[in-house]
This record gives C-alpha cells, structure tokens and sequence, in this order.
C-alpha cells in the first residue's frame, strides 16, 4: 500500500517523518526498519490484539451478567458480589479505553464508581436496574463494536442515560459524560 492510499480495516498507512525526525534518524533507517514484511507483522499483531481484547471483554460482560442474577438473587451477598462487579467493570474501563472504545470505557467507570458507593449503603432495587443498565449498555456497545462515542447506537444509549436518575439526578450530569452530549 502506498502511503497516499487510505488505510482499510485491515491496514495501516505508513506516514513519512517529519522533517526533524527524517534530520535525526535519515531515511535509509526507517526504510530499513519499517519493511513491507514488518508491516504486515504489525498489523497481524494488531489484529490478533483486537480479536483478543474482544473475547476477553465479552468473558467480562458474561462475568457481569452473572454476578448482577446473583445480585438480584442474593442482595445480601452484595459484599461478595460487588468486588466482583467492580473488578470487571475496571478491567473493561481501563481495555475499551485502550482500545478505542470510550463511550464503553466510561459507562463501565460509572458502573464502578457507582458500585464502591454501594458497598458502604443497602442497594434499593433502583441500584440494581442501575447496575444492569450499565451491564446491558456496555454489552451492547462490544458485541456491535460500536467505538469512540458510538454514532447513533451512542447517542440512544446516552438518550437512555438522560432518563436515569440517581438521588435526583441524572446521571448525564456526572462528569464522566460531559463532553458526549
């Protein structure tokens, strides 16, 4: 591929160094260094990293929908339960941001935040809806692969976060959503 092509969902466009970069290093090193052969290992690797980030997040959602049936089950459990939630929520956090993910990233960051209040008050049944709201919304935007803020699937999830209230206030006024409205 050339470098004025436009890149694919495949591949990736090499751009030249600027010309300080180019002064420090000359250009007989990066052609060196960054064959087609390189290339095409990078984006394997990439790919290979993306196939992997989603069959680890989809284990995690699994793992959410499985301790939020046990939540509902057994609220009195919650001690148990919600470190559980909160370990998932923060991996999912912290992997969808990297991966370019970010509506997933945040709605996950709520869901933990909102999950370590929890653990020092009784969950009320609007808690739970809550937490499931969240699981269901971060299940949804993975399985259709929906990144950054997610488009029109994005915008009805935040439509949905608009009507969410949590002691009187709606969860878009939360820091972590601003900007996205």
């Amino acid at each position: 591929m050339a470098n004025n092509e436009p890149p694919d969902d495949k591949h990736v466009r090499i751009l030249p160094p600027d010309h300080v970069l180019q002064a420090k290093i000359g250009t007989a090193v990066l052609d060196d260094i960054l064959t087609p052969k390189v290339v095409e290992a990078a984006q394997g690797a990439i790919h290979q990293s993306i196939d992997q980030f989603y069959a680890e997040s989809l284990s995690l959602v699994s793992d959410l929908e499985k301790a939020g049936a046990e939540l509902d089950a057994s609220p009195q459990d919650k001690d148990r339960i919600l470190p559980i939630i909160t370990e998932r929520a923060f991996t999912i956090k912290s992997n969808a941001g990297l991966g370019g993910y970010k509506l997933a990233s945040l709605i996950a960051k709520s869901l933990f935040r909102h999950c370590e209040k929890y653990k020092e008050m009784k969950l009320s049944a609007r808690d739970q809806e809550l937490i499931h709201w969240h699981i269901d919304s971060i299940k949804k935007i993975l399985t259709e692969k929906v990144t950054g803020t997610g488009g029109a699937l994005g915008a009805a999830v935040l439509e949905e976060l608009k009507r969410i209230r949590v002691d009187g206030e709606s969860l878009v006024e939360d820091q972590d959503f601003q900007g996205l409205l």
